[in-house]
Order: structure tokens, then sequence, then C-alpha cells
């Protein structure tokens, strides 16, 4: 999950730990994501924008031990009471990628391996690569999208007639690493994004956030309005209304690993 600290997104994030907690743990992308992450017995793991346990769960229960921090205070108690729960070798943090974490109790090379799963962005890559490097003794690694989605919605963009940014984040964290001096290696891993919703105006407002930054126009809200009513269906979910959309948003999730 992105762990920028704006109280917009602290607010957004919040809301939807209850979701994350719902699947967390059990995920196809985690396991590709540790698969690939091809930890020694016994490693220690350093996770960034941890959010409910995607990673740090079924790590701990493979015997890692797993510092793991988020910004959101909603992700942490949940994390904190399944590990509870299963008495696994989890520590949680209350943090932020923008803080100071030598203040927050963190130290220098505390961890074998330091992870940053989904929750990196694009203007501070290079800050955020140092700071996984600074805990780590071992080994670094990152998931980024190498695809516009979930940044945008490039179906969707396209019918408002919409540009949508090209640039990629996998090839600059791919160029920051190699003018470190790393030799980064790179897999790609596919995820569905989900887009289930308990209201039809929950769907709508976090649709159109993958519409970009500038408002809607009059027409482009008329266009908007006719994709979300022809595109969200109503369905029955364990006996509650959901509105879900009737075609997959696929993320390609760039796994970038490197030694230290």
């Amino acid at each position: 999950m992105a762990n920028d600290a704006s109280e917009e997104s602290r607010t957004y994030w919040q809301r939807r730990a209850a979701t994350f907690g719902s699947t967390c743990g059990k995920s196809p992308y985690a396991t590709a994501f540790i698969e690939r992450l091809a930890l020694d017995d016994g490693d220690s793991v350093f996770d960034m924008g941890c959010a409910t346990g995607t990673l740090a769960l079924p790590l701990a229960r493979q015997g890692h031990s797993v510092l793991a921090c988020d910004f959101s205070p909603n992700m942490i108690e949940i994390l904190s009471s399944r590990a509870k729960e299963e008495d696994l070798p989890i520590q949680t943090k209350l943090m932020a990628w923008e803080d100071a974490w030598e203040e927050c109790g963190i130290e220098p090379k505390c961890v074998d391996v330091a992870v940053a799963s989904r929750s990196i962005s694009f203007d501070d890559i290079g800050t955020y690569l140092n700071k996984l490097e600074w805990v780590a003794r071992k080994k670094a690694a990152i998931t980024v999208p190498a695809t516009a989605t979930p940044a945008y919605e490039p179906k969707l963009c396209a019918y408002l007639g919409r540009s949508v940014p090209t640039r990629r984040l996998d090839v600059k964290a791919f160029s920051v690493l190699a003018e470190k001096g790393r030799y980064p290696r790179v897999s790609y891993i596919p995820a569905p994004r989900p887009m289930n919703f308990d209201s039809l105006e929950t769907a709508c407002m976090e649709l159109e956030k993958m519409t970009g930054s500038e408002p809607l126009s009059e027409q482009e809200r008329q266009l908007f309005d006719a994709y979300a009513q022809e595109h969200f269906k109503m369905v029955e979910q364990e006996g509650e209304e959901r509105f879900v959309l009737d075609y997959n948003l696929t993320v390609q999730w760039a796994f970038i690993s490197w030694d230290l």
C-alpha cells in the first residue's frame, strides 16, 4: 500500500484497512513475492508499508521475525491482533516513509532483508531505496507498478478522451539502482486490482480517482456517470449488496531485488 503521510492518504488507507484484513496473507501476489524474495532460513525482515500483513503474516508463519511498519493505525492494529492470536514473531510500528526512522527507534542494519511491497512513489524513489538499504544487512526488495493501473484506468481514460502518463516506475527504480552501483534483478507479478464496494457512491468515487488529478468537466462527468452505470454491477455476497466492476483490472507489479 502507498505510505505517503498526507492526511488524505492516511484517511483513505484507514478506511481500507478492514477490506485488506479479509484476505491478507492468502493472495497469489504474496506467494509470488515471497518465492522471489528467496530468504535464507532465519532471515529477519523489515516490511515497510505492511498494511494488515500481506507479507508479514506468511513470512512469520515460515519462521522469519518481521518488523512491520505502516502509517495507518487501523492497519497496524489489525496486524498486531492477528500476530498475537497466532503467536507470531511480528513486531509492529506506526511509522511513515517520511518519518525520521532513527528517531522512531529503528537502528541501522537492524535486519537481514528489507522489503517495500507496493508502497513506493515515483517522486521520492531514491530516498525510499536509500532508507531500505539503511536498515538491511543483506538484501532489499520492492514491488512497483509497471503499468498505468493502479493510478489510472486506461480503458476509462480512453473513453473520456484523457491521456495516461507513460512514465514507468519500474524503469525509474532500475535506473536509480544502477546509478548506485547495484545489480538489480527484476521479474513481474500480475495481480488483479479489487473493485468491490459496499455502495455505488463509493465505487464511483474510487473509480474517478483513476481518471487523473484534473477535475472532470461537465461533459466528462456525463460520460463518467454513464460508464459507471454500465460497468458497476450489484451482486449479493454473504448476504450483503456489493457493487463490482464487470471487468478485471490487472496490475503488472515489477519485483526488483538487489544484494547489499
